[in-house]
């Protein structure tokens, strides 16, 4: 069975469609991986006092 020209080209639309939905999904997912990491990094280096409410209201040790 042969394709038609037509065929072939909306064939090859999708799925360059599915290409640019996956390259897209693929930033978006490295994105908020990275704004976890940075959230994590700091979550580790402070205490959860700290993260919760905030550095004026967390006192430093001492009197």
């Amino acid at each position: 069975m042969q394709t038609s020209d037509a065929l072939r080209r909306e064939i090859a639309d999708a799925y360059l469609i599915v290409i640019a939905r996956s390259g897209a999904t693929k930033q978006s997912i490295w994105r908020q991986a990275r704004k976890l990491d940075c959230f994590a990094a700091l979550a580790m280096t402070r205490g959860i006092d700290y993260l919760l409410y905030g550095a004026r209201t967390v006192s430093h040790g001492g009197s």
